[in-house]
């Protein structure tokens, strides 16, 4: 049967229970139709509808042509058949509720359901909602005190019913501590003191209003509303605390700190200016009574008039008002009750007519009151479009700017043509349009939710040009969301940047938060966007919309844009559906907020044409502080870590689940957290990534074709194979569709294009797959310890480990979690395919590859003992680069690796080394992928991203000459990419580190250019820079079986601009010493990785300080330096320091630096200082002086106790 059989069969069943749910009910006859019944009868019914839905809507999507032509189901309708009846049954057990509600008194028109007739407190008086109660112990008083009074004081009411008035008051996880009790008369005093002993806690609830205080949200502006709100939280928050018996009463200092540091700038201000020069402290009443009379003040001044909700069906339900009072609003131009602003005959005014009339009225030009001029106005509002002093509904455009002039009065000045505006979420105001129709960009309503539940309803502008998703600062601020600090430079049309220092991680769901929820973290900015969609003639012309649910039903309104979605999320978005309308109509696009709405628009003739659009792109660089904390972070030896909790979890994994197949190849299984993920539908998004990719290979054909052979391969190898039909339909939290899409690398000598797969793009429920996978430990060898232990041997070899990913099986029962969406041509049906091996682009990837290979040794390596260390200790990854002392050994090792490798189905390739012979046997087909066997005495390869030439055996550098740049990003930019691991161009580095130093004492930004006194040096220095690329450092260090001796010689200095540890410090003593210890650490790493006797070891410094502190015990010393000297003690226990001149010290080069051009032909850093070549009688020595022999006056020494 297939995956659309299984569909419709229970689909069958769905609707067959909705068809017969009302007949079930009647059957119960009206005794036994209660409240309770049909209330559980209704909630079921409506539970089985939401499944039908949800099947219909996989039925739609994954059945073919031929099956909704040929089935009844779609040919005959049955679902909007079955909706018909599910409407029926669903109203009939709704009227049927609504006959358990009692009649309001004939003077009263409001109707309360769900309360009994004896909860009527009075005849005169509209009925009381139920209180509900979701958990949450801020609500807990409240419901408790209401649900009391209400129904348990009510003597008239069983026990049972109480039970039943109580489970239907409970929500979320209140509700869950009941879910075991029967509706029964013992069970509710039961159910009652489980909710008080879990609720009533009077230390929870002190601690939840003590939050409420500490959180309670700054205001960024000074609106009555903001102000109403923050007196109102607090007064609330100490009233209940005054009811838990808290002294509140002795907490005046405490709560006016807090609140005054809430309020807005204009707010502070007024309530210092009322404090004057009062020395004592105000008590909270002051400060109470201060707020009350602002909003009533705030309220005069800009009236408050209320959102009421529209219906299109007629309202019974009204309010009888016994007494009121109201002041009549009268607008000053139509004479109606309302205010000016909401006057349909004032806004269907031009701007200049609207001008003209508040010009006549004498109003302000800012605020529209007749109560004072614009000069007067203290409204901390200005115009939306362009900030100035007047309404947004009197801003003219730049067209009619020309005709027009503003009353002096109004103090409003326009510039004659419209400004390209940068703004910060790279939305640029430019171009033209047409003067008959306006652009509608997409918006759409969507609910942001906070971690600790709190959500809001806003308005977003989805914008596929972002690279990320923007939030307002004040979404921020009311969802009360815990900032996360970065520092992102974002970038637009034009090339305009803004920094961002701070993120915020969100969740979204449609408004109606029954679709998918989609958690990232969005960019924090005070403003995003100033689009303000222009009135257009009516939507109802829109023909091709109609039936449409809309993503934002008010598409033309002119709320602001609190949240800008990216292509972040916009992806996941996207579902399959667009319509086009005729000439200057919108496009809708379906998407799982709704639909969403764009394009050009006809504009009414009444409104005038606008000379701007708003143009939007946003590029998000990486973090600077990433950047600068790696190129500062400090040259530390390298050191073994140790296993985290998660990387022993995949150790383990790993070492119990691995398996191999009949020919030796290695099975692995992923690596999960926690058994098997939880995932979100991902299929969309792969199949709209696989769209954009198509799309660019569209304009790039030897990139399309590359893209096919690339993916060919993969499927002829057997590493990724089609599923059949019969395995397309798995649960979607047993699936996962990874996105993938090209990297072109030009300078490859293999593969140009390399497909790439990103398993970390999230799914429907916000996580992807690889938020679900253990990474495992980092086990590739250090860089400098693989090229160290290469430099011993004479003759070498470099080749890499072909594919090896891809040569690591992945377990079937884990390849639905690592499906792919995939044809060669647009016009082909698009294929689903499982990736069948270790796929890059998993988080496991790495670990699974090393870790494979280790176990090769370990399993097969009894038989190759010569190729064990090179896969353990001499692989960098897949690179291989390894050696012996003679070509006779060097060829047995090779042979070893070869075989060994063999055994793990694991083959070598891009063979090269330092000697040609070595080689020539190999098959071509092996060494011929990339390396001829005969290279150019000029040629090099890059082994472990260092230049190497094989015919000279010497490293070299490759520093690119490109534009220095002017700015601090793109000197840092230059600087970081001198990759020196090994420290062969110290000088250089420090040179350019030094630089760095004093941009940074200029405290300049990022993007600014430097001042021309240190633009001269900088240009100096990057001119000089490709003087580096003449240097050679040969290969061998001349170790071998006829070397009779080897000793280490370091050398360490400090100045005051750097030492070798590259920190600036200002001590010199310090300096020195920091040096000694660095040089100690650097020589027990090199005598343990070369395996050098202790006693060959000799260690020079130019400070005869820090050779005093050496030669005594730490016990002599004060803690700073004591802890140094006993660290640099235990690594060269028997170490005798020597003196050496500075002159003479290659160290210094180091510390002070060298110019690029300066490095090349130094001597004294390349070759150390003349007399290390003789005999060690013709060494410098130098004597500590006598002074130094006691501990008496040398900086640092401990007191010595008098006895």
């Amino acid at each position: 049967m297939s995956s659309c059989d299984e569909l419709l069969a229970l689909q069958t069943q769905l609707m067959g229970q909705i068809s017969r749910a009302l007949a079930n009910y009647k059957k119960l006859g009206q005794a036994k139709m209660t409240q309770a019944v049909t209330r559980q009868r209704l909630a079921g019914l409506k539970d089985t509808f939401a499944k039908c839905q949800e099947l219909d809507g996989k039925l739609v999507l994954y059945a073919d042509d031929k099956l909704k032509a040929s089935h009844s189901y779609f040919q005959n309708h049955l679902f909007e058949n079955c909706e018909d009846v599910y409407n029926e049954a669903a109203d009939f057990m709704a009227e049927v509720l609504a006959t358990f509600e009692p009649q309001p008194p004939h003077h009263s028109t409001i109707n309360v359901s769900g309360l009994a007739d004896s909860f009527r407190p009075s005849s005169h008086l509209p009925r009381i909602n139920l209180p509900t109660f979701d958990g949450s112990f801020d609500k807990w008083e409240s419901f408790r005190d209401r649900f009391t009074s209400l129904v348990r004081n009510d003597a008239t009411i069983s026990n049972v019913d109480r039970m039943h008035y109580l489970c239907s008051c409970v929500k979320g996880d209140a509700s869950n501590v009941l879910t075991h009790l029967a509706i029964t008369e013992a069970n509710f005093v039961v159910a009652w003191d489980i909710l008080q002993s879990r609720y009533d806690n009077k230390r929870r609830l002190i601690t939840g209003h003590l939050q409420t205080l500490l959180q309670l949200p700054a205001l960024v502006s000074e609106t009555s509303k903001d102000l109403r709100n923050l007196r109102d939280q607090t007064n609330a928050a100490i009233q209940a605390l005054q009811n838990l018996g808290r002294p509140v009463e002795h907490w005046d200092d405490v709560l006016v700190f807090l609140v005054a540091q809430k309020l807005d700038k204009f707010s502070r201000k007024a309530w210092e200016l009322k404090l004057g020069d009062t020395a004592e402290y105000p008590k909270y009443t002051e400060l109470d009574q201060f707020l009350e009379s602002r909003v009533r003040a705030l309220e005069a001044i800009v009236p408050v008039t209320p959102k009421v909700a529209e219906s299109s069906k007629p309202k019974n339900k009204a309010l009888a008002s016994h007494a009121a009072s109201t002041a009549t609003l009268s607008c000053p131009l139509c004479k109606k009750s309302h205010l000016l602003y909401q006057c349909s005959t004032f806004l269907n005014q031009t701007p200049a007519q609207r001008a003209d009339f508040i010009r006549k009225v004498k109003r302000c030009f800012n605020c529209l009151s007749a109560k004072h001029p614009v000069k007067d106005c203290t409204s901390s509002r200005s115009c939306k479009q362009c900030s100035k002093r007047h309404h947004t509904l009197l801003h003219l455009d730049a067209s009619v700017k020309n005709n027009e002039t503003e009353p002096a009065e109004s103090a409003v000045t326009v510039a004659a043509i419209e400004k390209i505006e940068s703004e910060v979420a790279s939305h640029t105001v430019s171009q033209t349009v047409s003067p008959n129709s306006q652009i509608l960009l997409a918006t759409a309503r969507v609910r942001v939710h906070s971690s600790d539940g709190r959500a809001v309803t806003i308005r977003a502008l989805l914008d596929q040009g972002s690279a990320a998703t923007l939030i307002t600062e004040s979404i921020a601020q009311c969802l009360r969301l815990p900032k996360i600090s970065r520092s992102v430079c974002v970038t637009g049309i034009g090339d305009t940047k803004s920094i961002i220092r701070h993120a915020v991680t969100i969740t979204l769901t449609p408004t109606s938060c029954d679709g998918p929820a989609y958690s990232t973290t969005a960019l924090i900015m005070k403003s995003l966007t100033r689009y303000k969609p222009s009135r257009v003639n009516s939507m109802r012309s829109w023909k091709h919309i109609t039936g449409l649910k809309l993503a934002d039903s008010e598409p033309m309104n002119l709320d602001p844009i609190d949240l800008i979605i990216g292509a972040d999320l916009f992806g996941f978005l996207l579902l399959e559906g667009v319509r086009k309308g005729a000439e200057n109509e919108p496009i809708a696009q379906n998407t799982t907020l709704g639909w969403i709405l764009s394009g050009p628009v006809a504009s009414p003739p009444s409104s005038l044409p606008r000379e701007s659009v708003q143009i939007h792109h946003g590029t998000v660089f990486d973090d600077l502080d990433s950047d600068l904390r790696r190129f500062w972070e400090v040259e530390d030896i390298p050191r073994k870590a140790h296993m985290s909790p998660e990387e022993l979890q995949c150790e383990e994994h790993f070492a119990t689940t691995h398996t191999r197949t009949p020919e030796g190849r290695y099975v692995v299984r992923l690596p999960f957290k926690r058994g098997l993920p939880q995932l979100g539908e991902s299929r969309f998004a792969a199949l709209s990534s696989l769209r954009r990719v198509e799309h660019r290979l569209e304009r790039e054909p030897t990139t399309a074709s590359e893209y096919r052979e690339f993916l060919d391969e993969y499927e002829r190898l057997g590493h990724m194979a089609k599923i059949p039909p019969e395995d397309l339909d798995v649960h979607v939290t047993k699936r996962y569709y990874i996105p993938h899409h090209a990297i072109v690398r030009a300078t490859s000598e293999t593969t140009r294009l390399r497909v790439v797969f990103n398993a970390s793009a999230r799914t429907t429920n916000g996580t992807s797959l690889n938020d679900h996978l253990l990474i495992g430990p980092k086990l590739q060898r250090d860089l400098v310890v693989v090229i160290l232990r290469w430099r011993q041997y004479r003759y070498v070899f470099t080749a890499d480990i072909a594919k090896i990913y891809r040569q690591i099986r992945v377990d079937p029962r884990d390849t639905d979690y690592q499906r792919i969406l995939w044809r060669r041509s647009p016009s082909d049906p698009v294929e689903e395919y499982r990736m069948l091996t270790v796929t890059y682009g998993c988080a496991y990837a790495p670990f699974a590859a090393i870790r494979s290979i280790e176990q090769l040794a370990t399993d097969e390596g009894s038989q190759f003992p010569l190729a064990v260390p090179v896969l353990l200790e001499e692989t960098y990854v897949d690179d291989c680069v390894f050696g012996a002392d003679d070509k006779v050994l060097a060829r047995q090792t090779r042979d070893q690796v070869n075989a060994l490798l063999a055994k793990g189905c694991f083959r070598l390739r891009k063979w090269a080394s330092n000697c040609p012979e070595l080689i020539a046997d190999l098959d071509p087909s092996d060494h011929g992928l990339a390396n001829p066997k005969v290279l150019k005495n000029d040629e090099h390869l890059k082994i472990l991203g260092i230049a190497w030439n094989p015919p000279q055996d010497v490293f070299q550098f490759q520093v690119a000459t490109q534009n220095p740049g002017t700015t601090k990003r793109a000197i840092l930019s230059t600087i970081a990419k001198l990759f020196d691991p090994l420290g062969w161009v110290a000088p250089v580095v420090v040179t350019a580190k030094i630089f760095m130093q004093q941009l940074w004492l200029l405290k300049i930004n990022w993007d600014d250019e430097i001042p021309d006194t240190h633009l001269r040096p900088w240009v100096s220095y990057h001119s000089k820079l490709p003087c580096v690329n003449q240097v050679q450092i040969p290969r061998w260090t001349k170790q071998g079986a006829d070397t009779l001796h080897l000793a280490l010689h370091g050398f360490s200095d400090a100045s005051t601009k750097a030492y070798a540890a590259a920190v600036y410090l200002r001590t010199v003593h310090v300096d020195e010493l920091l040096a000694a210890h660095l040089l100690a650490g650097l020589m027990h790493f090199v005598r343990t990785t070369l395996q050098i006797p202790l006693g060959d070891c000799h260690c020079w410094i130019d400070a005869d300080i820090v050779r005093a502190w050496l030669s005594k015990s730490p016990s002599h010393w004060k803690t700073f330096v004591a802890n140094r000297v006993a660290a640099i003690q235990t690594a060269l226990p028997e170490v005798v320091w020597r003196h050496v001149n500075t002159h003479d010290n290659p160290a210094d080069c180091a510390s002070r630096g060298l110019a690029p051009d300066e490095i090349q032909l130094h001597p004294l850093w390349w070759t150390g200082p003349s007399w290390l070549k003789e005999s060690p009688e013709f060494w410098p020595v130098r004597d500590l002086p006598a002074a130094h022999d006691a501990t008496d006056g040398i900086p640092e020494a401990r007191p010595q106790p008098v006895v």
